[in-house]
C-alpha cells in the first residue's frame, strides 16, 4: 500500500503565499489600469485605438476584486483540505 505524506505546514504556507501574492497582483494590476487611464484620457483620446484601449481597460477593470477573492479561497480551501484529512485520519495519530 502507497503511503501519502501530507505536510500540513506546507500546505498551509502555501495557502498563505497565495492569498498575499493574489493581493500584490491584484495591487499591481490597479497600478497598471490607473496608468492605462491616464493614457486613454491624455495620450490617446480619440480614434480607433482610443476606441480599443477604452475597451481593453474595461475588461481589465472586470479581473479587479476577482484576483483578490481567489487568492482568499485558495488559501481557505488549503486550510479546510488540512483540517477535512485530519478530521478522516483521527484513527491514525
Amino acid at each position: 500500500m502507497a503511503e501519502l505524506i501530507i505536510e500540513d505546514q506546507n500546505v498551509k504556507d502555501i495557502g498563505s503565499y497565495m492569498k498575499s501574492f493574489s493581493l500584490r497582483l491584484e495591487s499591481a494590476l490597479d497600478d497598471y489600469l490607473s496608468i492605462m487611464n491616464e493614457i486613454a484620457s491624455e495620450a490617446v483620446n480619440s480614434g480607433e485605438i482610443s476606441d480599443t484601449l477604452e475597451a481593453f481597460i474595461q475588461y481589465a477593470s472586470k479581473l479587479n476584486n476577482s484576483i483578490a477573492e481567489i487568492g482568499s479561497e485558495i488559501n481557505t480551501s488549503a486550510c479546510a483540505f488540512i483540517e477535512e484529512v485530519d478530521e478522516k485520519d483521527q484513527y491514525l495519530y
